[in-house]
């Protein structure tokens, strides 16, 4: 069995539905359709092999969350490297160790945490003149990885030691989305609001999902309880997805009965334990 992780964009087939309404900048929305979020999957792909990057290699992203992030992740899974997604909110010693245990080769970030990298791993900024050029347009067709191959190391939160990689294959994540997506109906529909970190598997796992079901995800560059309840509202999002500590944010904001939040039809929560409380309000 030959697969791999970043075929969830071509199984697509209205290529011009926006994929990614990205909020980075919130006034200005920057809608990215599947046409696009394919051609700069393949860029990146193209770009980490023009730099000397082969199949396996471990490529770290660190970055709020925003379209770069995922089309880093879904390239460097194209290519047959292993993506390892870095929480900035690391201090800079945690950050470091990181990279020399998963044994980076390269590094994606944005401006913002740049500065946090270590300066023995190469590194590019998305907000850099030069990533223009790191990109490199063209087609390229996913690397076929077999059933057991590692295409993401997650690291724990250290809270009992330090930060702990966990390998996840192709083949499992691929399983977990096709699951999740059983019985529900017209996910395609969806316009799912997300705001957990990408470094984070909700944040990450409901962005993929959103792209697998051909579905279109509003994504917030990271959680604001005022931000998200007017994202609700403006962008007319049907599905939530975080942590239970973010939906109880929202519960307490002033505006919640001011809000139309009309659209909405699921709220799922994971990553903690989510009271009977919670759930009833």
């Amino acid at each position: 069995m030959v697969l791999n992780l970043s075929d969830i964009i071509g199984a697509n087939r209205d290529w011009e539905k926006v994929a990614i309404v990205d909020l980075l900048r919130p006034h200005m929305p920057r809608n990215v359709s599947y046409t696009e979020l394919n051609a700069l999957c393949a860029a990146t792909a193209r770009g980490l092999r023009a730099r000397g990057l082969r199949q396996g290699d471990r490529v770290g992203i660190m970055a709020l969350n925003r379209t770069e992030y995922l089309t880093s992740l879904l390239g460097i899974l194209r290519a047959g490297m292993i993506a390892v997604p870095i929480n900035q909110k690391y201090i800079a010693e945690t950050i470091h160790f990181i990279c020399a245990d998963a044994e980076l080769s390269f590094i994606l970030t944005d401006d913002a945490c740049v500065g946090l990298c270590p300066s023995d791993v190469p590194r590019i900024s998305f907000d850099e003149p030069g990533y223009a050029d790191f990109l490199r347009e063209g087609q390229f067709c996913p690397i076929a990885m077999s059933a057991s191959a590692i295409g993401l190391v997650l690291y724990t939160s250290g809270s009992t030691g330090r930060p702990k990689g966990v390998p996840l294959t192709h083949s499992g994540q691929l399983w977990t989305l096709v699951a999740r997506s059983r019985g529900m109906e017209r996910p395609e529909d969806d316009r799912l609001l997300i705001a957990a970190p990408l470094c984070h598997m909700n944040g990450l796992i409901g962005l993929l999902f959103a792209i697998h079901s051909h579905a279109t995800a509003i994504l917030l560059p990271q959680f604001g309880a005022d931000i998200y309840l007017r994202a609700i509202e403006k962008h007319r999002c049907t599905r939530l997805t975080g942590v239970p500590t973010m939906m109880a944010m929202l519960l307490q904001q002033p505006d919640l009965s001011r809000t139309d939040v009309s659209s909405v039809r699921t709220i799922a929560m994971g990553s903690a334990p989510a009271s009977a409380k919670l759930f009833q309000r």
